[in-house]
């Protein structure tokens, strides 16, 4: 058999139209692959390999069926999203402190285009989309029935929770809980609105697991994805159901040492306890409130100062943090922190610029949610990525850099999901355009024998 006797059958496959429910189904499984591999090496890299040649193949062929992403103003939408980020990204080459590494965050944003076009593939059929929630929950249920059964054996043993120990897959215990988070109004948006045990279970669960995390920002971002969800219930479930919650937390807090731990420098750092006879400046007690990111702020701050229009590069934080950090936080200069805040990354980063951007990205998805309300079931396929973004964006929760990857892919997904919904406002995600009824008066048409005369009911 010859090379073109084998290729023959694979070319007939790519040049004829390609089923949209086989790419929905591959776009879930991928979607899929995303977010259960988090925990095991390789983390996020395989799903974002696949839904990117998955967008690639799409793209190239140019075929697909009203539902997919080249058919529908979803695909523009999410460009617009990320041509807020590529932008600044591109200028702030020109002032970058590491040109290198500042093309590779450009190269990832102009990437990830291929990455959400394989995303918006599956979450544009309604079949594809609750696939992917129920298996979000059925992931986040098994971090969280780990999380539980390991704190009860911890507890057991040793009396209290020792943090990071059964999340060494995750990297750190905080990257767990801000991925848990963000998942959580995905995952429990359904379980909750519909008020199952279940739903109601896994909330309070996931209540443990981010305290056993010991990060006081994933029990805030914990907090508010627990408002968002409750506040699909009447007012007196909601209420018992946030008692059981603030209950569980209260109950559990004790029991983790870091936590205990850092609630007492909060309350050092507010009253101005401290074993030193000088009096700590307010940098100094900043850092003890926050674990010393008031030096990652003040370094960014002078980043910023540099050049206020287009920052020091992008994705080049690290990079210049040893160049502008205080000198007593040289400890961290050989493994330098993020920015911690998507907000204070973008402004040192890309300056005036990146932020300006930023607000637009956030302005566009504000807009095109509010367009979603326009039937009762894309209001609802939008809510649940809605509130993800929320608390993904929430000001006060630790964040990481926009640039990271575990927050990027986390962020796109949830985005494609809300701009997608309002292609889903049929009961069908594979709307057909009704044929025009045919005017009575019109004399080209013979109504028949049949329908000569009208009946008093057709009156």
């Amino acid at each position: 058999m010859t090379i073109a006797q084998l290729a023959r059958p694979l070319l007939k496959a790519w040049s004829s139209p390609w089923p949209p429910g086989r790419l929905s189904n591959l776009s879930a499984a991928g979607i899929i692959l995303l977010f259960a591999w988090q925990p095991f090496r390789g983390e996020y890299r395989l799903g974002v390999a696949a839904l990117s040649l998955l967008g690639l193949a799409l793209m190239v062929h140019g075929e697909g069926g009203r539902n997919t992403p080249l058919r529908t103003a979803a695909l523009p939408r999410l460009a617009a999203v990320l041509a807020c980020f590529f932008v600044p990204a591109v200028l702030s080459l020109s002032t970058s402190v590491s040109p290198g590494t500042s093309l590779e965050g450009v190269g990832s944003i102009a990437l990830s285009i291929l990455f959400g076009t394989g995303i918006l593939a599956g979450m544009l059929d309604s079949q594809a989309r609750q696939l992917q929630q129920r298996a979000i929950t059925i992931i986040t249920a098994a971090w969280i029935a780990a999380a539980c059964v390991y704190g009860a054996v911890s507890v057991a043993l040793m009396g209290n929770i020792a943090t990071l120990s059964p999340w060494a897959a995750f990297l750190t215990s905080s990257r767990f809980g801000r991925l848990l988070t963000a998942l959580l109004p995905v995952a429990l948006w359904q379980p909750i609105g519909r008020q199952k045990p279940l739903g109601y279970g896994l909330l309070a669960g996931a209540g443990v697991a981010t305290i056993l995390t010991g990060q006081r920002n994933n029990l805030l971002g914990y907090g508010v994805g627990a408002c968002l969800l409750i506040s699909q219930l009447p007012r007196k479930v909601a209420i018992r159901i946030m008692a059981v919650a603030l209950a569980t937390t209260l109950a559990v807090y004790p029991l983790s040492p870091e936590l205990r731990l850092r609630t007492g420098a909060i309350i050092n750092g507010l009253t101005g306890s401290s074993q030193s006879q000088s009096q700590p400046s307010l940098l100094d007690r900043f850092n003890t409130i926050s674990s010393d990111r008031g030096y990652i702020y003040d370094a960014a701050f002078k980043m910023w100062l540099r050049n206020p229009l287009t920052g020091i590069g992008a994705n080049a934080f690290k990079e210049a943090y040893p160049m502008f950090a205080d000198q007593r936080d040289a400890i961290r200069f050989a493994n330098p922190p993020a920015p911690h805040s998507i907000y204070v990354g973008m402004v040192a980063q890309t300056g005036l610029i990146g932020l300006a951007g930023l607000a637009l990205a956030i302005a566009l998805l504000i807009r095109w949610g509010r367009a979603a309300a326009r039937t009762p079931i894309s209001l609802e396929a939008a809510r649940p990525y809605a509130a993800s973004l929320v608390v993904m964006l929430f000001p006060l929760i630790t964040q990481d850099d926009f640039y990271d990857s575990t927050f990027s892919t986390t962020f796109i997904y949830m985005v494609c999901g809300l701009i997608s919904a309002p292609w889903l406002g049929t009961p069908s995600a594979h709307p057909q355009t009704p044929e025009p009824a045919p005017d009575p008066g019109d004399p080209s048409i013979d109504p028949g024998p049949e329908h000569s005369e009208p009946s008093a009911h057709a009156r």
